[in-house]
C-alpha cells in the first residue's frame, strides 16, 4: 500500500483485515502506535557519514537507534571483513547505541529466500 500519510495508510490496511504492518521508513513516525521496531542499517555506509539530512544520509540521530527493539545490517556480504571488524567495534563502544552490547557473531546469507530463523521452506518461490 502506497500512501504518503502513513498513519491514514495504517487505518486502511488494519480496516481491511491486515494483523501485521511492515512500514518502510516508519521508524520516525511517532504517531504511530507500534509493539516492536526493527531497523535495518547498510554495511556499506552504515551511519550515513555521521549527519542527518541534508548534510548526511540519516533521517534520525544515531542515538535513536537506542529505541529500536531490534537492528538488521544489511549488505555485510559487500564490506571486507576489516571493515565489519570495525563496524562491530563501533556499535559495542558506542554510547549512543546502548542496546548494541555485543559484536554480531555470524552472517545469514541469501540468493533469492530471505535467510533467518524461519525455515527455508515456509519462504514462496
Amino acid at each position: 500500500m502506497v500512501q504518503p500519510n502513513r498513519t491514514a495508510a495504517a487505518g486502511k490496511a488494519i480496516a481491511e483485515g491486515a494483523n501485521v504492518l511492515v512500514m518502510d521508513d516508519g521508524f520516525q513516525h511517532l504517531r504511530l502506535r507500534r509493539d516492536m521496531d526493527i531497523v535495518l542499517i547498510d554495511a556499506t555506509l552504515p551511519f550515513g557519514y555521521g549527519y542527518c539530512l541534508p548534510r548526511g544520509l540519516l533521517r534520525e540521530p544515531v542515538s535513536a537507534l537506542s529505541d529500536a527493539d531490534a537492528v538488521v545490517v544489511t549488505r555485510s556480504d559487500a564490506i571486507s571483513p576489516a571493515d565489519w571488524t570495525r563496524f562491530n567495534t563501533t556499535c559495542t563502544a558506542s554510547p549512543r547505541l546502548p542496546r548494541c552490547t555485543r559484536p554480531c557473531t555470524g552472517r545469514l546469507k541469501s540468493s533469492t529466500k530471505p535467510a533467518g530463523p524461519w525455515p527455508a521452506a515456509s519462504w514462496p518461490e
